[in-house]
């Protein structure tokens, strides 16, 4: 599998701000408003494209087809779960959805009022969408440089819906429990009123819908751990044989046999001691995928 593409990120300086709406705007689900403060994080610009999500799950679910920069749609909480997981195994980073806070903050980019812009600036929403979606990036950023935070798709947060609490809050990540989840940003085929900056909906998280999406956050570059690894080795010399070991990336340096010693490279196992390639049946293993059972054959 190739390197997967990088997601363009932005840096959001960390800060307090006023989640929800004030008494005398928006629906009883955005109350009580409360002071929250987010430490700092790294965000997606855009909403995930189709191109993105083709290139690590392999399929394209999306109702609107025809461009690579077209937002992924019809994909459920769980779909997303599943492709940060799986995208943090290929980029050997986390790759996760962003907590409704970090959310809200990020939209807001500093801004109080409903929207971080003017309304059809910065958004694709009924009246101006034609009923479908549209490339991320056309509209004029936040002052973030976020695109598409307001319309174009629904945007699926990491936290369980759940009514707010009142007084102020650091870092919240939502109820522990619950029955749907947060989706955030409004979509082409809502009114303007439904794409505010506190708008906030709760759906099953196996929901799929057309104007369903995402966008992700970013953790630190870290190797991917595999403690627990089971690995059959298939020695030609001998009898197959299993053996555990610890964190599998590039670089680290693996015993197999206690005295056979190998260096994960973007090709394969290099013998330390002679510099030939072992030969291996997933690739996945030398660019620090969580690989649960593997096989490699010693010449």
């Amino acid at each position: 599998m190739e390197d997967v593409m990088e997601i363009e990120l932005v840096r959001v300086p960390g800060g307090t701000f006023n989640m929800g709406s004030s008494n005398s705007e928006g629906y009883a689900s955005e109350k009580p408003q409360h002071e929250v403060t987010v430490a700092g994080f790294y965000i997606g610009k855009y909403q995930i494209t189709q191109e993105q999500w083709q290139q690590v799950m392999e399929n394209n679910p999306s109702h609107f087809k025809g461009g690579k920069n077209l937002p992924v749609e019809t994909v459920s909480w769980n779909d997303a779960k599943e492709f940060c997981k799986k995208l943090s195994r290929m980029a050997g980073r986390e790759y996760r959805l962003p907590t409704e806070a970090e959310w809200e903050y990020a939209c807001r980019a500093g801004t109080t009022g409903y929207y971080a812009g003017d309304l059809d600036d910065i958004e694709w929403y009924d009246k101006n969408s034609r009923s479908k979606t549209h490339p991320v990036g056309q509209k004029q950023p936040n002052a973030y440089g976020l695109h598409d935070m307001h319309g174009n798709v629904w945007e699926w947060c990491r936290d369980w819906y759940g009514a707010y609490e009142a007084g102020p809050d650091r870092d919240p990540v939502g109820p522990p429990t619950g029955e749907y989840r947060v989706l955030r940003g409004g979509s082409w085929i809502n009114y303007g009123h439904a794409c505010r900056s506190a708008v906030r909906c709760g759906l099953l998280p196996v929901t799929r819908f057309s104007h369903l999406g995402f966008r992700v956050v970013a953790g630190a570059r870290t190797p991917i751990n595999n403690e627990g690894l089971e690995m059959k080795i298939e020695d030609k010399r001998g009898p197959k044989t299993s053996i555990k070991y610890g964190a599998f990336a590039r670089g680290t340096v693996i015993t197999l046999d206690g005295n056979l010693h190998y260096i994960c490279t973007e090709n394969g196992l290099v013998n330390l001691r002679t510099g030939a390639l072992t030969h291996y049946t997933q690739k996945e293993l030398v660019k620090g995928y969580e690989i649960r059972k593997a096989t490699l054959v010693l010449e």
